[in-house]
Parts: C-alpha cells; structure tokens; sequence
C-alpha cells in the first residue's frame, strides 16, 4: 500500500468513526434519559425568580431530597438540578450557572469520592457520550486534555450496547425511571417502601465501602484533585456572583459511621472557600430499612423526611444576613 492509500484510508476510517459515533449511535435508555431529565429540570428552573434554592448532587440529589417538600415546607423556591454521579462535576456546574442569580443558594450533597477525581477519570464518565449525543458545543469546546480523550471514548462495546438500546428503544422498552417520574422540581418521586420490596434483602446483604476508612482519604476527599480544583473554582465563582453554597453529605447506611476527621475535611474544604457546610445529626446516615435500591437511594418516605431537615437548615441559612 502506498503512503497516500494509507492516508486516504485513515482519513476515511477516521471520518467513518466519527459519523458513525457523533451523529448515528446512542444510548436512548442509560445515556438519553439524561437529555430528559435536563429538559424538564431547565424547563422549570427558567420559571424561577431568585433567591431560589438549587440542589446537585448525583442520583442521591434526586432520590434522597426532595425540593417539592421544600418549597411547601418553606415557601422557597427550589429546583433539584441532581442527575447522575456518572456526569462529570465540571459539567453538572456548567449547565447550571445560566440559571444562577444573586441570592441563590446552592445545595451540593456530593456522594463520597467525588472530590478525588482526575482528569482521567472524568474523562471516562459518561459526560462524554452525553455531550457527544446532545450537546455537541460543549464537547467541542472541552480542553485539548479532555477533547482527546473524549474523541477516542468509544469502542466495539460501546457499539454493541448502542445498537441493543436502540433496538429496546424502537421495540417501546423504558426504565424504571424516566422524566416522567420526576416532580415538576425535578425530584424523583413513587420509589415507595412497596416497590422497594425486591430490593429489600439485596440492601440487606449488601457489602459497602465504608469512606474514610484510611487517614488521609485521597479516595473520597482529595484537595489537590482536578474535581476539588473544579469546585474550588464554582466556590470563587460564587462569591463573586453574591451565590450562596452549602456543602452537605450525601445519605448513607448507618451500621458504619462515617469517619469525623473526613466530614471535617470536607467542611473545611467549603469554609475555607468562603462558604458552609451543613452536618445533619447522625452524618445523614440511616437504617438500610429506608433506603430504596442502593446506599445512597432513599425510599420516598425517608427522602421526605431528610428533606424536611435539611430544608429547616437551609431555609434558616437563606433567612440569615451573610
């Protein structure tokens, strides 16, 4: 094969790939659902006037606080922004700047280990197949260092499982969860103790990583990561913008505490910055009794609960004077 063959044929290979995992496959089912839940999240956030309280977080943000119970409690406008801890920080924080004013308060129960990422590893989550699918200018506009990785995230697996999606999608096959299962807050919502029954003796058994169970804990809390530096950035952002954030811990199993000297850690790593931190009694740990399908899922009368506590702290905090 002669030099110029061979970059035809590259070129071509590479435009084939290109169009065929840019703009002909996705995942409709784990990676489309998303783009629904962004839908109806902004469709209703563009309604709110600040001071408004926004939630984020990944799914425990959507199972284990509820900003309908919020807004009735308290009056406060909320909106819960929470998808999937499998979206990248950077993003989730890009998407709702837009929305933020003066006076807001941002709510980020972050699950246990996602201040310890790298670049590397952010780059591995599944932000890179969603903006691929459905939001192209910000895929294109990443950094060379995150651009890079994310043109070449797709493989034969990734090909497979798409065109499986795909197919269940056209056959009329849904999740448990959609859009359709959110409040108009953007909570999840029918996770009831009664469909949480299959999960019941799965939750009983299950093994968890306890966090923090080494000192320092580069794994769940880690200053000098790129995803610490990310937020770090947001807290700045903030101030200047007159943008309230409470740090808080995300919920848990209770038969293991959660180590002080790691709650202190990320409390510090949110005053230092100028912000707060909110502790609920117990570390936001509780039985696995009312938990729904994993350890940071809530079953909906335990998700109305926690909120009704976290919205009496944070709706003092957004009374207080700064």
């Amino acid at each position: 094969m002669t030099i110029k063959k061979f970059i035809l044929a590259a070129l071509f290979s590479t435009l084939l790939y290109a169009s065929l995992f840019l703009f002909v496959m996705h995942k409709p089912l784990t990676i489309g659902v998303m783009n629904d839940y962004y839908d109806k999240k902004i469709g209703y956030v563009e309604t709110l006037r600040s001071p408004k309280l926004v939630i984020l977080a990944g799914s425990n943000g959507r199972f284990s606080h509820r900003c309908e119970t919020i807004e009735l409690e308290h009056g406060i406008s909320c909106i819960n922004m929470s998808i999937a801890a499998t979206i990248s920080i950077d993003y989730q924080l890009e998407r709702i700047k837009p929305y933020l004013g003066a006076g807001d308060m941002v709510y980020l129960p972050l699950e246990y280990g996602v201040l310890s990422k790298t670049v590397r590893e952010m780059a591995a989550l599944d932000d890179v197949p969603f903006t691929a699918a459905y939001d192209r200018k910000y895929f294109f506009n990443q950094p060379l260092e995150r651009l890079l990785p994310a043109i070449f995230y797709f493989d034969l697996k990734f090909l497979i499982s798409s065109a499986g999606e795909m197919a269940l999608d056209r056959l009329g096959i849904s999740r448990r969860f959609s859009s359709d299962t959110l409040t108009k807050q953007g909570d999840e919502k029918g996770h009831t103790l009664k469909k949480a029954e299959p999960y019941r003796r799965y939750l009983s058994q299950l093994e968890w990583g306890q966090p923090g169970l080494r000192a320092p804990v580069p794994e769940d809390m880690n200053v000098d990561a790129d995803s610490a530096r990310i937020v770090r950035d947001f807290l700045f952002y903030a101030s200047d913008a007159d943008i309230t954030v409470v740090g808080g811990l995300p919920t848990l199993f209770d038969d293991r505490q959660v180590p002080e000297s790691l709650v202190d850690s990320l409390a510090e790593f949110y005053r230092s910055a100028g912000h707060q931190f909110l502790v609920l009694e117990g570390f936001s740990q509780y039985p696995r009794s009312d938990f729904y399908d994993t350890p940071y899922h809530l079953s909906e009368p335990a998700q109305i609960r926690h909120s009704k506590l976290v919205g009496d702290q944070l709706a003092r905090m957004m009374l207080a004077p700064h």
